[in-house]
Order: C-alpha cells, then sequence, then structure tokens
C-alpha cells in the first residue's frame, strides 16, 4: 500500500495558495484593469474577455490531452509543476501591461490570458492527478483533495486583502499600469514559490 509521509501531508495545498491569489487577482481586477487603468476601449475589452473565457474553456480540454499523452523519464505529473510556473508567469504579467496603442495591447493582453491559461491548466491537472499516484489509500487521497480545497480558499483571502493593499500602495509610486504590472509579477512569483514548495 503506497502511503503519504509527514512531509506530503504538511506542505499539501500550499500550491493552491498561489495559485488562487493569481486567478482571484485576474477575475477580480482584469476587467477593471482593462477598461479604467489600460482604458482600452470598451470593444477590446469585450473581445479579451469573451474570447480569453472560450479560450479557457478549450485549454482545460486540450490540458487533460497533454497531460495524458506526454511522460517525463521521472514520472507523469511532477514535472508539470516545476516546467510550467515560470512559463505562466511570462504570459500572466502580460495581462496586465499596456504596450503599444490600443489594439496591439489588446492582442498582447489576450494572447497573454490565453496562454497563461493553458499552461496553468496544465500544471492544474497535473496536480489533481497526482493524488492517486502519491496514495492508494481513500482515506489519505480524500485528505489530500481537502488540503487543496484548503490552498485555495486560503489563497481567495489572501488575495482579497493582498490585491487591494498592494494597488493603493503601488498607486502611490507607479503610473497605473506599472503599479498592475508590479502586482502581476508579486502574484506570479507567489504562484512559482508556492508550486515548488508543493
Amino acid at each position: 500500500m503506497r502511503r503519504i509521509n509527514k512531509k506530503i501531508k504538511s506542505l499539501w495545498g500550499i500550491s493552491e495558495v498561489g495559485f488562487s491569489v493569481m486567478s482571484t487577482m485576474e477575475t477580480t481586477f482584469l476587467v477593471f484593469f482593462l477598461t479604467d487603468v489600460a482604458q482600452l476601449p470598451l470593444g477590446i475589452s469585450g473581445v479579451i474577455t469573451g474570447f480569453s473565457a472560450l479560450a479557457d474553456a478549450i485549454s482545460a480540454v486540450v490540458a487533460g490531452i497533454v497531460i495524458d499523452k506526454v511522460s517525463f523519464k521521472v514520472g507523469k505529473y511532477r514535472q508539470w509543476l516545476l516546467y510550467c510556473p515560470p512559463v505562466v508567469t511570462v504570459f500572466f504579467i502580460f495581462c496586465f501591461t499596456k504596450i503599444g496603442g490600443d489594439v496591439m495591447a489588446g492582442v498582447i493582453i489576450g494572447v497573454g490570458y490565453v496562454l497563461s491559461h493553458f499552461i496553468w491548466n496544465i500544471a492544474w491537472t497535473a496536480n489533481r492527478n497526482l493524488i492517486p499516484v502519491l496514495t492508494d489509500d481513500p482515506g489519505e487521497r480524500a485528505f489530500l483533495s481537502g488540503r487543496i480545497a484548503v490552498g485555495s480558499s486560503l489563497g481567495k483571502i489572501i488575495a482579497s486583502y493582498l490585491v487591494p493593499f498592494l494597488g493603493t500602495a503601488f498607486l502611490a509610486v507607479f503610473s497605473g499600469v506599472t503599479a498592475y504590472t508590479v502586482i502581476a509579477v508579486i502574484a506570479c512569483v507567489l504562484f512559482m514559490v508556492c508550486y515548488f514548495i508543493h
């Protein structure tokens, strides 16, 4: 019987703290960033959010296929938790930038959104698929699933306080777009650290 050790029991689910901070920042502040901070026209903002939501749904399915078809020499799932976060970081930061004119900025933000979601869906899917690999005990599997839920909730709570606090602090120092770009960098660093610890 495969069993989990104390280190896994104590640290499992911390990945969701960083993930939830990033995803909460995006779901709560992206539309505000697009319309009020980057001041993109409503049509461009609507295309970004509408198309990106559709692409995110499709990428979740594709992520499952990628996880199923690709294996590494050292395993099938764990490596995704190491490889994906740095790549997600690059594209997620593009979601909170304004490079070029309105159309160019919209394209960059949209591509950043789609690619960051595609890659974080791979990491998210791999993370869930690790549970039955780590243990075959039903009680331990339930424990690990519960720890992921706790990490997710904790990340949402942290984000609800952290992002507005950082926004207020950085808006006193930087311009609007730069402040949100810096907050995105901080969220990404937290995401990477949490995934690497996990």
